[in-house]
C-alpha cells in the first residue's frame, strides 16, 4: 500500500489476531506508527484470550500510561484478566473507574465485574453486583453458579440455576456442565448408590438436570456428558455413568478417565483395568490423569502392587499420586516399603502435605520407629501445627 493509516494496521493485526497468528499480530503492533483505543483493545483482548493475563495487564498499564482512554471493551478483557489471575485488589481499583467513567451499567462490563469477583471468591461483592444488574445474562448466571460452587456454597448454587431457569434465561453447554459439577459434590456425609438409596437434594437435582439437558438438545455435547459421567459417578451409580458414556455420540481421553476414577472410587479395580484396556484398543492414550485414577482404583481395592505398577506410569506424579500409593502401604502394614517410599518421594523434592504425614507417622507408630518422628520435624518437614 502506498499509504498505511491508523485502520489499515488495525485491521491487519485484528486479522492477524483472528488467524490465530497471536506472534505476528504483537509484532505488528509493536512497529505501528501511531495507535488508538481500538489497537490496544485489540491486543489486550488478544492476550486475555489466548491465557496470557499478565501480559494484558502489564499493556493496560502502558495504555493508561500513554493517555489513551479506556472503552468497555478495554475494562471487559482487564476485569477478565484480574479474575483468571485472581488479583482482586487490582480488579477492584478497575471496578471504581468504571463507575468513575459511568460505563457500570454496560452488559459486557456488568458481566466481568461479577465473573472476576466470583472466580477471586469474593462472592458477597458479586452477589452485590450481580443484583445491581438490569438484565442478567447467561454469562453472569454461569459467574455466580461457578463461584458459588468454588467457595462450597451448594445451596445457593442450586437455587441461583433455578432462578436462570425460571427466569427463562438460555441455559448453554457451560451452565449445565457448571452445575452439574455442583450436583457431582454433594453434601458431606451424603450417602452414595442406587436411585432407590439416593435421596439427598444434589443428586436428585443432578437428575433433573440430566432431563433438562435432554430436552434442550445438550446430551450429546461432549462437556455435558462428561459432566453427567462424572455426576453419577461420584454418587456410586456406575450403571447410568456407563449408559451415558456408551450414548455419547464421540468420547474423548476426559471420558475415559471420567469412568475409570468411577470405579477407582468404588474400589473395583478389575472393572477400571477392563476399561483401561478398553480405551486403549479404540486408540486412546492415556494420560497422567488416567493412571492417577488407576492408582486409587488399585489402592481402594487393597491391590498396592497394581497401584505401585501405574504409579511408575506417570512421568511427574504429584503429591496426590505419592500419597495414594503411601496410604495404600500404611493401610496394609508394609510399613517399611512406606518408609522406603516416603524418603524417594523427599530424593524427588515432592513437598509434604498432611494427608502425607498422617501416613507416615501410622507407619512409624506400626514400626515403633519414635526417632523417625524427631527426624522430619528436626529436618523441617512437619512443623508444629502439623
Amino acid at each position: 500500500m502506498p499509504e498505511r493509516n491508523v485502520y489499515t494496521w488495525n485491521a491487519i493485526v485484528s486479522g492477524c489476531v483472528k488467524g490465530g497468528n497471536l506472534e505476528d499480530a504483537q509484532n505488528l503492533f509493536v512497529k505501528m506508527p501511531e495507535r488508538n483505543s481500538v489497537s490496544w483493545n485489540t491486543m489486550i483482548s488478544a492476550l486475555v484470550r489466548s491465557g496470557s493475563d499478565q501480559k494484558a495487564l502489564n499493556l493496560y498499564s502502558r495504555m493508561n500510561s500513554e493517555g489513551f482512554e479506556s472503552t468497555h471493551f478495554t475494562f471487559a478483557s482487564v476485569l477478565s484478566a484480574c479474575g483468571n489471575l485472581l488479583f482482586v485488589e487490582h480488579g477492584r481499583c478497575c471496578h471504581g473507574l468504571v463507575i468513575k467513567v459511568g460505563i457500570d451499567c454496560n452488559k459486557y462490563v456488568e458481566n466481568a465485574v461479577v465473573g472476576m469477583y466470583a472466580k477471586c471468591g469474593c462472592m458477597g461483592e458479586a452477589v452485590r453486583a450481580f443484583d445491581q444488574m438490569s438484565q442478567p445474562n447467561e454469562v453472569s448466571f454461569t459467574s455466580m453458579i461457578g463461584g458459588l460452587a468454588q467457595t462450597e456454597h451448594v445451596d445457593e448454587a442450586l437455587r441461583m440455576f433455578s432462578k436462570m431457569h425460571r427466569k427463562g434465561i438460555r441455559i448453554d453447554p457451560v451452565a449445565f456442565s457448571s452445575i452439574l459439577g455442583v450436583c457431582a459434590r454433594g453434601e458431606a456425609g451424603e450417602p452414595k448408590g442406587s436411585d432407590e438409596k439416593c435421596e439427598f437434594p444434589s443428586y436428585r437435582y443432578g437428575q433433573q438436570v440430566h432431563g433438562l439437558t435432554s430436552k434442550f438438545g445438550c446430551e450429546g455435547d461432549i462437556h455435558v456428558g462428561n459432566s453427567l459421567i462424572d455426576m453419577y459417578a461420584k454418587h456410586g451409580n456406575m450403571e447410568t455413568a456407563e449408559m451415558v458414556f456408551a450414548n455419547l455420540p464421540e468420547v474423548n481421553v476426559c471420558s475415559w478417565n471420567v469412568l475409570i476414577a468411577g470405579y477407582g472410587q468404588e474400589g473395583q479395580s478389575g472393572k477400571a483395568l477392563e476399561l483401561l484396556q478398553r480405551m486403549q484398543s479404540h486408540g486412546f492414550e492415556p494420560d497422567e490423569v488416567t493412571y492417577v485414577s488407576m492408582l486409587g482404583a488399585c489402592v481402594n481395592s487393597g491391590d498396592i502392587e497394581t497401584g505401585r505398577e501405574m504409579f511408575d506410569r506417570i512421568e511427574s506424579p504429584i503429591v496426590s499420586a505419592w500419597n495414594a500409593v503411601l496410604s495404600g502401604y500404611s493401610q496394609k502394614g508394609q510399613h517399611e516399603e512406606a518408609v522406603d517410599f516416603f524418603r524417594r518421594m523427599q530424593f524427588q523434592n515432592v513437598r509434604p502435605d498432611r494427608t502425607t504425614l498422617a501416613s507416615i507417622l501410622s507407619s512409624c507408630a506400626g514400626m515403633g520407629i519414635l526417632l523417625l518422628w524427631f527426624y522430619f520435624f528436626n529436618k523441617g518437614v512437619m512443623t508444629k501445627s502439623s
